[in-house]
């Protein structure tokens, strides 16, 4: 996931959520008690030590084939020697991430990130992903039609990337103090380890931080729902839809959001998926990529929140510092109503605030950016201008930055309501170019609100 920020839903609540390690359902890294990031080498020689040996061998088994722990496997990678990497092929390394899921069956978790950036790909690596747009359209049409029985639920491809083959294999390699005992042992490592301590592996399948895992696991979801009649739906990037049946969804990543009329028309979907993957389904349709959904369906509504979201960012960045009652996104300017001409603010010629400064201030902003997109709208238009001044910030950015979290603070927990609507929106648009002599390019919108059934006029 590495691999895979804008109006792209997947980069929005994959890749920038990563970034950003703040709210993500899938990887979230473990600090200690004092707020720092633990990693590879504090947890393993550290108090909880047993747990996360472990937590790596499941991660090891669950790659390659098994453990003794009986952790499912996929056959992903193939340990070896050095010897047997192709002399053409480079090798790359390998990081890993740990996660602490109180609620799973499998509390902690290890997961082994391919160093993707050090390989080449000359193909283009980029795949189709729900936009935030296409889901809240989704989300919309599900309450509009509840009264005909349109209904929500998600799905959850477990392992996904670890499904998709690869025609050419890519090579990493780990040292060896890196592997737990009983993986040693099965898999006989003391006597395939190189003199310089590595262990080298084999990368048969999509894996986490491949630049081509994201288009190779796409490409083997659409080769294997298109069996069943499942395809997109053209001009969009993540809808799909069935050939015959009502069912449509948005896939982003491995999440499915999914828009059924009845259970048949769903389990013929989760049916399908199952005779390639493994899945978690929940049906009450309560959360999706990091949204939280309270659906009111005999009543025509839904509040779509992020529950927790503005809590973990001011946690992460704002300390414990005392947080102001703050009614704006940024700070309020009094109009002057005057004859005089009013002029835009001069630039800020303030004092650069340092790069660790800088950096810091990006990831509060991106984290917020998300969560604006999503749910509170009213921190767009602060963000915007915040976003110009990020590369390089000033004190006054810092201020304005500080003023927007006390805002958060003040309204933590904002929830979107959609509520169901008979207006039925007609758009028709037309454009011209250089059809006159110095012409320049001219548009002409023509927008229809009504809550009718739309009438055409010649």
């Amino acid at each position: 996931t590495r691999g895979i920020p804008g109006t792209n839903f997947k980069h929005m609540s994959v890749n920038h959520l990563i970034a950003t390690e703040i709210y993500n359902q899938h990887m979230a890294h473990v600090y200690n008690a004092f707020g720092n990031r633990e990693t590879i080498d504090t947890l393993i020689n550290g108090p909880m030590a047993k747990v996360w040996i472990k937590a790596l061998s499941n991660e090891y088994g669950r790659l390659a084939q098994g453990n003794k722990y009986g952790v499912s496997f996929t056959d992903t990678i193939e340990f070896i020697s050095k010897h047997q990497v192709p002399t053409h092929k480079k090798i790359t390394y390998a990081s890993f991430v740990f996660d602490h899921r109180p609620l799973k069956e499998e509390q902690y978790r290890a997961r082994l990130v391919v160093g993707g950036d050090k390989l080449p790909y000359n193909d283009d690596a980029s795949s189709p992903a729900a936009s935030l747009l296409e889901t809240k359209l989704l989300i919309n049409s599900v309450i509009s039609e509840a009264k005909h029985g349109a209904r929500f639920m998600t799905s959850d491809i477990k392992d996904f990337f670890l499904a998709s083959p690869m025609e050419e294999p890519e090579y990493m390699k780990i040292h060896i103090k890196y592997f737990p005992e009983d993986i040693i042992t099965t898999y006989d490592l003391r006597n395939k380890v190189a003199e310089d301590g590595y262990v080298y592996i084999k990368i048969k399948k999509g894996m986490y931080g491949l630049k081509q895992a994201a288009i190779l696991a796409y490409e083997n979801m659409v080769k294997n729902l298109a069996k069943h009649g499942y395809r997109p739906i053209k001009h969009t990037v993540g809808l799909w839809e069935h050939a015959t049946r009502r069912t449509k969804f948005c896939l982003c990543v491995d999440d499915f959001g999914i828009k059924y009329y009845s259970k048949e028309d769903a389990e013929h979907l989760l049916a399908a998926l199952k005779n390639s993957y493994k899945l978690t389904t929940d049906w009450t349709g309560a959360n999706y990529c990091g949204l939280t959904f309270k659906w009111y369906y005999n009543k025509g509504y839904v509040d779509v929140s992020m529950p927790g979201y503005i809590e973990k960012v001011l946690h992460k960045y704002f300390g414990n510092h005392i947080h102001l009652p703050t009614k704006t996104p940024f700070k309020f300017s009094t109009p002057f109503y005057t004859g005089s001409t009013q002029y835009t603010p001069d630039a800020d010629h303030g004092n650069l605030i340092d790069k660790k400064g800088t950096t810091r201030i990006q990831a509060i902003l991106g984290s917020l950016l998300y969560y604006a997109r999503a749910i509170e709208h009213p921190m767009l238009p602060a963000l915007n201008e915040l976003s110009a001044e990020q590369a390089s910030p000033t004190e006054n950015t810092l201020k304005k930055v500080e003023h927007l979290l006390h805002y958060a603070a003040t309204f933590p927990n904002a929830v979107l309501r959609f509520k169901a609507s008979d207006m039925v929106l007609h758009v028709d648009s037309d454009a011209a170019y250089l059809v006159l002599p110095k012409a320049k390019s001219r548009v002409a919108g023509f927008y229809y609100l009504s809550d009718k059934n739309a009438t055409y006029l010649n």
